[in-house]
């Protein structure tokens, strides 16, 4: 009974929301269906996963598979056509200590120095 009770919370909440706003949060903050749940639902008890069948009966109830099948290659084309340039004065050859520094903290290369040395 209680299930019921939140499925007809969520569906309202998507209504209210409609379906323009759902498909921006998807495609512009969430990009997945269990993100953008996770960003509109509460859980049912804490540390549990929101699900995602409340949305998917969403979009059925009103009819929106084949708008929402366009809103999820919306979003791959804006991804396809995102353009990704390191600035000229990257240095790539440096990318590979820097990204390991950055990983490891500073900590790492005494670490390794000194395990080199044994």
């Amino acid at each position: 009974m209680a299930s019921r009770r939140l499925r007809r919370r969520r569906m309202k909440l998507l209504d209210d929301l409609g379906f323009g706003e759902v498909s921006r949060l998807y495609v512009e903050e969430a990009g997945s269906i269990r993100a953008l749940c996770e960003m509109l639902f509460q859980p049912r008890r804490p540390g549990e996963k929101v699900g995602v069948s409340a949305f998917y009966d969403w979009v059925n109830t009103n009819g929106y598979r084949p708008i929402w099948a366009e809103t999820v290659r919306l979003r791959k084309k804006f991804l396809e056509n995102a353009l990704v340039k390191a600035p000229p004065d990257f240095e790539w050859g440096f990318w590979l200590m820097s990204a390991t520094l950055e990983a490891y903290g500073p900590d790492w290369k005494e670490t390794r120095i000194e395990a080199w040395k044994e």
